[in-house]
Order: structure tokens, then C-alpha cells, then sequence
């Protein structure tokens, strides 16, 4: 798990009114977003192996996306339209106007929905 690792950090978020769980790693470089997948997914799943390497040379996130690990779950109906708003407000929140987007399976649909949009 991330909470081994003490240059990996957990920041909770508020977006939305969601309680958003997103781990971040690095000091310095540009800033690089890790979007998991579906199903049984998480952000530690996915990436527990890649954030701390990539944060050597970029500044990472890695959120749990709603419904999903640490993050909250509301009953709401999940959409790839969905996600693609909630990563807009996930780079406002972090006060990102830019960066380097990783997904895996529904990860990278978000990613591909959001760099389209």
C-alpha cells in the first residue's frame, strides 16, 4: 500500500461535495495524473508500483475516483461524461492548468473523453 512509502502522500479532497482520497508523490517536474480502471479498481491497485518511480521526475496524482477505494461512493449514476467533469474539477482543485494524463482501461477513456472535450 501507498502508506508505506513516506514520499507518497495522502490528500483529501473536496470536489463536488465528494470526499476524493488522491495520493501524490515528487517536488518538481510536470505534473503527471494516474487514472485506475473499473470494476475493482483503485488508484493503490493500479499504480502502488509506478507513482513513486515516475515521482522522481514529475510531481504525480493518483485519486481514487469516485466510487471507488479510499474515495466517497455516492448513489449517483457514473458516466464516462461524468468523470471527465469530475477530472476537470479535480485539475481545478489542484490548481493544475495542465498535465500529463495516464489512464488504464476506464482511466484512459476518461483521459481520451477529457483531452477530446
Amino acid at each position: 500500500m501507498f502508506s508505506s512509502s513516506p514520499e507518497i502522500k495522502k490528500l483529501d479532497l473536496d470536489i463536488n461535495n465528494m470526499n476524493i482520497q488522491c495520493y501524490t508523490a515528487g517536488e518538481k517536474g510536470t505534473p503527471v495524473i494516474l487514472l485506475h480502471g473499473a470494476g475493482v479498481d483503485s488508484a493503490n491497485i493500479s499504480w502502488k508500483e509506478v507513482i513513486g518511480p515516475l515521482s522522481k521526475s514529475h510531481l504525480v496524482f493518483a485519486p481514487d475516483l469516485p466510487g471507488y477505494g479510499a474515495s466517497e461512493k455516492p448513489d449517483i449514476k457514473y458516466s464516462l461524461s461524468f468523470y471527465i467533469d469530475f477530472l476537470k474539477q479535480l485539475m481545478n482543485t489542484l490548481n493544475l492548468e495542465q498535465a500529463s494524463l495516464i489512464g488504464l482501461s476506464l482511466g484512459g477513456g476518461i483521459s481520451l473523453g477529457f483531452t477530446l472535450r
